[in-house]
């Protein structure tokens, strides 16, 4: 008894039987001999095909990646190639423009220019680790060119003899100074006064116990006054002992790194706050401070005091400022500067030397000495410095000062000597004396 869709009947229908037939029909053949040979080798020309289909899939891949290798490999072979000639052209062309800086050696400007461009793709191709042997030995050649166009004339101090035999652990160095014929050099914490060269070295004179200094001028009388690191002034009696200066109207001597000297009045620069402060001298020390400046000037790295102030930036520009009657600031104008060279390159051993009997102006800038001449003789006429030339120190030492007593003589101060260089200008060029 059969139950189709919810109903009851009897009997076993047509169809069904038909079905039943059919699939036992169908698991007879499937397990007969020859159903099983025939679907093994179905099955095994499938698998063949796949192989195949797998096999040349592969060679085909093989070939496309070959074929790209090759492409860019010959890609990378032209820009190579054709990078080498560019730098190669680049450096005939840099060739071609120091000869031709050569011919135009008397106008500053065009050579300036000439020069900078062949600097330049010089720099470039020693960047790309390209023909360094060439743009070695053609920066060394435009070297010697701006020297020439620009007089800047070198001197090795390590071929020099010390002119002061002192000990540098006995006495670290920060300036000299020459009066009388005498020499005095200042060191931090003591000093060596009255030195003629050539004689035994005088007694070095001690500062007050635990006094260590960081800035000194020097008057036309030949008196020293110096900066110490406790905010202290010092000076140098006529009997060679060193000793405090008084500050009037004030509980002490406020906080500076520079000082200065002129017409008797001291000038202290706190480059905290941007300002120049005047001290005038009086019956029982100096007067408590004036600000120089309305206002503040910022980055004061060096002064010079002539009647008005010259002031050297951080960016080595100069200016100047006049207070006789009124506050004023002008730019100075550096005539004739070399294009290649620009002042402000040293971090701490910028100074800058002028006084009334001195011609051209000097100013220390890391390893060089620029000589300026002023365009007129009045302070108050000047306008511009004309740029003279150049003396070039070499030394593996520390260069902290330089003292010029006079045109032609510059005294060169390291961490561990003092040097002598003599110098002469004729019509306008420098010339080293031995």
């Amino acid at each position: 008894e059969a139950i189709i869709s919810g109903k009851k009947r009897t009997g076993i229908p047509q169809k069904d039987i038909m079905i039943d037939k059919f699939d036992h029909f169908k698991e007879n053949i499937q397990k007969s001999h020859w159903y099983r040979t025939i679907r093994e080798y179905i099955s095994k020309i499938l698998y063949e095909k796949k192989r195949t289909f797998m096999v040349w899939f592969f060679i085909l891949w093989v070939i496309l990646f070959f074929l790209l290798v090759s492409y860019l490999i010959s890609a990378l072979f032209q820009a190579t190639t054709s990078s080498g000639k560019d730098a190669k052209n680049e450096l005939l062309k840099a060739k071609n423009l120091i000869e031709e800086s050569q011919k135009i050696s008397g106008n500053q400007e065009l050579f300036d220019k000439s020069i900078s461009e062949a600097s330049t793709i010089l720099a470039e191709l020693r960047k790309k680790d390209l023909y360094i042997k060439e743009t070695t030995e053609l920066s060394e050649r435009i070297e010697a060119m701006k020297k020439e166009i620009y007089d800047i004339q070198t001197i090795d101090l390590s071929k020099k003899k010390s002119i002061i035999a002192f000990n540098p652990t006995d006495i670290s160095p920060l300036g000299i100074y020459e009066y009388g014929k005498k020499l005095f050099l200042i060191g931090k914490s003591n000093a060596i006064n009255n030195y003629a060269p050539g004689e035994p070295l005088p007694k070095t004179t001690n500062y007050p116990p635990g006094e260590q200094i960081k800035n000194f001028t020097v008057t036309e009388d030949g008196t020293f006054f110096a900066l110490s690191e406790s905010k202290r002034v010092l000076w140098s009696r006529k009997n060679g002992e060193v000793t405090y200066v008084t500050v009037t109207w004030q509980d002490s001597w406020e906080a500076g790194d520079m000082i200065n000297n002129f017409n008797g009045n001291l000038y202290i620069t706190d480059r905290t706050i941007w300002q120049i402060y005047k001290h005038k001298p009086g019956i029982n020390g100096y007067s408590q401070k004036s600000s120089v400046l309305p206002e503040a000037k910022q980055n004061i790295r060096e002064i010079g005091i002539d009647g008005g102030f010259y002031i050297i930036t951080w960016d080595g520009k100069i200016s100047r400022i006049m207070t006789a009657k009124w506050y004023e600031e002008k730019g100075l104008i550096l005539n004739k500067i070399p294009g290649s060279y620009t002042l402000g390159q040293s971090e701490k051993n910028t100074r800058l030397i002028l006084s009334s009997n001195l011609k051209y102006v000097y100013v220390l800038d890391k390893n060089r000495i620029w000589i300026f001449e002023p365009d007129a003789k009045r302070f108050q006429d000047i306008k511009a410095w004309n740029y003279i030339a150049q003396i070039e120190l070499e030394t593996p030492e520390e260069i902290r000062n330089i003292s010029i007593p006079r045109d032609g003589k510059v005294y060169v101060v390291t961490n561990l000597w003092v040097y002598e260089v003599g110098f002469e200008l004729v019509d306008g060029n420098i010339i080293l004396r031995s």
